[in-house]
């Protein structure tokens, strides 16, 4: 016999795949990022512990797309017991969280007479400490991100240099991304990647994207609000930034990465027989457009 749970079951589901979507949608796959190691990871401003499991992605999406350098995230009440805030009009994340719900339906017992207990999906909604006043430096300040010594590469910093009228590229914090409205290129620094060649795929990756922009190739699926449209701009600037890493000979230090990456398309990829064709000729247009006519390209 069927038992009925509890709609909040079903919605938290929603909301968290709303969540994720909306990160999409701002150009932010939290799953990738590829720097600031466990320094960055959210975590209880009261208990100092990390989240787990999909709270992690969540948070970080949140971060990603407002700019937090904080790891540190609380509950309203939360930030006022640590004699803090939360500013007026800040907007609130979600966390999630596994409890039990017994029906009160006495057919619902088990074998052994006890009443059946299912899982259920529950949430709660906490703000970044950078939303919050009062709380102090601790949970405030920038946090210190360990950092590599690394040496440029003279291919990825002669494709970077080569791009005639690209656009402009800025570093800092923790979020890389393109922004189309200004045309300008956000991205830690390089010395916070593990390697460099992990900081030369992402920069790739977004100028890639930045080639989508209406004064160059004009890509109708950059900053489109289309789920699917996205996905295409996403597996273009990922095939683009692999073609990139291949002319500057550092695509067996990314390819592994790129490779895990581009497995989460291979539903679409299935869908659309034609994607992955069209996604490599779109590809090949903005690597040529990078690279520029001082690049000998092969058929």
């Amino acid at each position: 016999m069927s038992v009925t749970l509890p709609k909040s079951r079903q919605s938290v589901y929603a909301i968290v795949t709303e969540q994720i979507l909306t990160a999409f949608e701002r150009g932010v796959v939290p799953w990738r990022r590829l720097w600031g190691g466990k320094q960055l990871m959210p975590k209880s401003a009261t208990t100092g512990k990390h989240y787990r499991g999909i709270n992690i992605w969540l948070l970080y999406a949140a971060a990603e797309i407002a700019g937090f350098e904080s790891p540190w995230w609380v509950t309203y009440r939360q930030a006022q017991a640590l004699g803090g805030q939360v500013r007026k009009g800040e907007k609130s994340t979600i966390v999630t969280f596994w409890t039990t719900w017994t029906p009160k339906d006495s057919r619902s017992e088990d074998d052994d007479g006890q009443d059946k207990k299912f899982p259920v999906l529950k949430y709660f909604r906490v703000f970044n400490a950078a939303q919050c006043d009062g709380l102090g430096a601790k949970f405030t300040m920038r946090p210190d991100v360990t950092t590599y010594q690394h040496d440029p590469i003279a291919e990825c910093e002669s494709i970077v240099a080569g791009y005639q009228s690209g656009p402009t590229i800025e570093h800092g914090g923790f979020r890389a991304c393109y922004q189309p409205g200004a045309d300008r290129i956000v991205t830690p620094r390089a010395e916070v990647f593990q390697t460099r060649p992990e900081y030369y795929s992402t920069l790739f990756h977004e100028l890639v994207h930045s080639t989508g922009h209406k004064s160059r190739l004009n890509r109708d699926t950059l900053g489109t609000q289309d789920v699917k449209a996205y996905g295409k701009e996403e597996l273009v600037a990922e095939m683009g930034a692999a073609l990139l890493c291949g002319v500057a000979g550092i695509a067996p230090a990314t390819v592994e990465n790129s490779a895990a990456y581009l497995a989460g398309w291979c539903k679409a990829i299935r869908e659309d027989t034609k994607l992955v064709v069209r996604s490599a000729a779109a590809a090949q247009r903005a690597a040529d457009h990078i690279l520029g006519p001082q690049h000998d390209s092969q058929e």
